[in-house]
C-alpha cells in the first residue's frame, strides 16, 4: 500500500487556525470513501459534501470511527496535532476504498461535521482492498497527522 499525503480542506484551515476551534476535544473521525469520491478542498467543507461516496459494508459504521486520545501539543513555534491510529475490522468480503477522510463530528458555527483533511489511501492502483477477516489500518505518521507553524 503506497499511501498519499494528507491535504486539508481549505474551510478547516479558517475554522480551525483563525477561529480557534480546538482539535483535541475528542469529536475528530476518520471515514472511509470509495474512488467515486474525487476531493476538492476548495469546494467541499462538510460532511454533506461527500457523505454519498462513503465506503458501505457490513463491517463498516457510516461515519468512521472517532480518533483516541486526540492532542495537540506546541513545540518552537510548530504545532503538531496526534492520536493513536485506527483499527477497523472488516468480516465476510471484501471492502474497497480510496480516502480516508478526516472531519469533526460536531456543529463548528454554522457547519455541521466540518471536514478536516484527506488521504489517498492507494496511490499506485484504482483503489485499497481490505480482506475478510482483515483490519483497516491507519497508523499516524511519526510527526503527527499534520503540523503547522
Amino acid at each position: 500500500m503506497a499511501a498519499g499525503t494528507i491535504t486539508h480542506f481549505d474551510e478547516f484551515k479558517r475554522w480551525c487556525f483563525d477561529d480557534g476551534i480546538p482539535l483535541d476535544n475528542g469529536n475528530i473521525k476518520v471515514a472511509l470513501f470509495t474512488q467515486a469520491l474525487t476531493p476538492n478542498a476548495a469546494t467541499q467543507s462538510v460532511l454533506a459534501d461527500i457523505v454519498a461516496h462513503e465506503l458501505s459494508h457490513a463491517s463498516y459504521t457510516a461515519g468512521g470511527v472517532a480518533l483516541v486520545s486526540p492532542a495537540v501539543s506546541r513545540s518552537g513555534g510548530v504545532g503538531k496535532f496526534t492520536s493513536n491510529g485506527v483499527s477497523i475490522p472488516f468480516t465476510g468480503t471484501d471492502a474497497a476504498a480510496k480516502w480516508a477522510v478526516f472531519y469533526m463530528d460536531a456543529a463548528v458555527g454554522a457547519l455541521t461535521d466540518p471536514l478536516i483533511a484527506y488521504v489517498d489511501l492507494e496511490t499506485t492502483q484504482a483503489e485499497l482492498v481490505i480482506s475478510a477477516g482483515y483490519a483497516f489500518i491507519l497508523n499516524q505518521p511519526a510527526a503527527g497527522w499534520f503540523t503547522w507553524s
